[in-house]
C-alpha cells in the first residue's frame, strides 16, 4: 500500500484509495481543539453538572447539527434554484457549498437541545464556547483559502494572489481567518478578565460575541467576491452583508434580554 503526503494541494495524506482533505483534517482539528480550549474554561468557570462525557457530547452534537444547519441554509438561501431542480442536491456535500450563518444558527439549536438534555446551564456554557467557536471558524477559513473558495475580489495590491482563474484578488479567505483569530484572542481575555467575577450575567459574552461577529463579518465581506449565482443584492451589499446585518440586530436584543434580566 502506498503513502504519499500532499499528493494534490487540497490532500493531506493518500493511502492507496483513501484521501485525507486538508479541509476535512480542519474539521477535526476544530473538534479536538474544542474540547481541550472547552474543557480549561469550564474548570476555570467551575460549571455544574458538566463532565468530560458531557463536553465531548455537547461538541459533537453542536458540530453534526452546525454542519447540517449550514448546508440546508446554503441550499435555500445561496442555491435555491439548484435546490428546486435537483432536491437530492442538499446531500452533495462534497461538492462545496457551506453557510456560517446557517452553521451558527444549526450549531445553536443542537447546542440547546444537548446542554439542556444533560441540565446544564445554557448562557454559562455558551459565554465560554465563543473561543472555541472563533478558533473553530479561523481553521475553516484556512481550509477555504487551501481549497482556492470564497475567493476575495479583484485587485492590484501588492500581496493578491491568483486563484487559478488568471486574476489577482484579495486572500480575503485570509482575512476572515484574521477576523476570526481577532474575536478568539479578544474573548479569552474577556472571560479571563471575568472569570472571578460571581456576579456577571450569563449569556451576555454569548451575545456580545454575536455582535462582534457580525460587524467583522461585515468588514471582511467588502474584500470578498460575492456568491457568483447571486451577485450583490442590496446597491453594493452581498448576502454575507445582508445575514450579518440581521445577525448583529438577534445579537444586540439578546444582549438587552439578558442585561434586562439581571
Amino acid at each position: 500500500m502506498s503513502f504519499e503526503f500532499f499528493p494534490q494541494p487540497n490532500v493531506i495524506l493518500q493511502i492507496g484509495s483513501i484521501s485525507l482533505y486538508f479541509y476535512g483534517a480542519m474539521y477535526a482539528l476544530s473538534a479536538i481543539s474544542a474540547y481541550f480550549i472547552t474543557q480549561y474554561w469550564v474548570q476555570k468557570f467551575q460549571i455544574k453538572n458538566c463532565t468530560h462525557d458531557d463536553i465531548l457530547d455537547i461538541i459533537f452534537w453542536s458540530m453534526i447539527s452546525g454542519v447540517v444547519g449550514g448546508r440546508i441554509f446554503y441550499m435555500l438561501v445561496y442555491n435555491f434554484q439548484n435546490f428546486l431542480e435537483d432536491l437530492l442536491s442538499i446531500f452533495t456535500v462534497w461538492n462545496g457549498g457551506m453557510s456560517i450563518h446557517g452553521g451558527l444558527i444549526g450549531g445553536a439549536i443542537g447546542f440547546i437541545i444537548i446542554t439542556k438534555i444533560k441540565r446544564i446551564n445554557v448562557l454559562e456554557f455558551a459565554d465560554i464556547a465563543v473561543v472555541s467557536i472563533a478558533f473553530g471558524m479561523a481553521l475553516g477559513r484556512l481550509g477555504n483559502f487551501v481549497n482556492k473558495e470564497l475567493v476575495g475580489r479583484v485587485t492590484d495590491i501588492s500581496w493578491a494572489i491568483d486563484f487559478g482563474d488568471g486574476l489577482m484578488r484579495h486572500p480575503s479567505q485570509l482575512y476572515a481567518m484574521g477576523k476570526d483569530l481577532m474575536l478568539f484572542f479578544i474573548f479569552w481575555y474577556i472571560l479571563l478578565k471575568i472569570s472571578d467575577n460571581k456576579n456577571y450575567t450569563s449569556g451576555i459574552i454569548f451575545s456580545g460575541f454575536i455582535v462582534t461577529y457580525a460587524i467583522f463579518r461585515f468588514i471582511v465581506e467588502f474584500f470578498r467576491q460575492p456568491d457568483p449565482q447571486l451577485g450583490f443584492i442590496f446597491l453594493e451589499f452581498s448576502m454575507g452583508q445582508i445575514l450579518s446585518v440581521a445577525l448583529f440586530f438577534v445579537g444586540a436584543f439578546s444582549f438587552f434580554i439578558v442585561r434586562r434580566k439581571k
